[in-house]
């Protein structure tokens, strides 16, 4: 059976106009066995499939073409493939708002990101990214695989909107939680 902890949880609450671009979790110890990073998203975009970036890193993120991915997603009945990309700077969820009309800024989108073995030294880390949103009538959900290209231990992880246009708003959370083996 596995332990799961929160390590820290990041809200954004405000009651007027604006928001912020990133959230950032820094000084995560090495005393897990995985992180699982739950997010629960709203944004001020008022367009279709407003897209989410992460980077990890050690002692800050790492902003070098050194992430791939691949994946698979879904929109209402429709089955996308996609084959990924490789020497990427991030790694991105798709579309997780998406909706119809004044909807998009109205919904919230999620995102659970896997970070496999993380501490570990000898290989690169892996990640599995589960998100998606509904809004309407139509929803999307994607599942993706991902590589970052670097051996050292993950101390820091940034989720981002994919463009400075877009905000973060009031009712964001994200919390990262540490698995361990019992």
């Amino acid at each position: 059976m596995a332990l799961i902890e929160a390590i820290s949880t990041i809200r954004y609450n405000r009651n007027h106009s604006g928001g912020t671009t990133n959230f950032e979790f820094t000084s995560i110890p090495a005393t897990y066995n995985h992180l699982q990073l739950a997010c629960n998203m709203k944004t001020d975009s008022a367009s279709a499939g407003l897209s989410v970036d992460v980077q990890i890193g050690n002692s800050s993120v790492d902003t070098g073409s050194n992430y791939s991915f691949c994946y698979m997603a879904g929109q209402s009945a429709t089955t996308e493939v996609a084959a990924g990309a490789v020497s990427q700077t991030y790694l991105r969820q798709y579309d997780f708002t998406y909706g119809q009309g004044a909807l998009f800024y109205e919904m919230f989108g999620y995102m659970t990101v896997l970070i496999a073995d993380y501490a570990n030294t000898q290989k690169n880390t892996s990640m599995q990214l589960v998100g998606g949103g509904i809004g309407g009538s139509d929803s999307k959900i994607q599942l993706q695989n991902n590589t970052w290209d670097s051996t050292v231990a993950v101390t820091n992880i940034k989720v981002m909107t994919m463009n400075s246009a877009s905000q973060f708003m009031s009712g964001t959370e994200m919390t990262l939680y540490g698995i361990k083996d019992s």
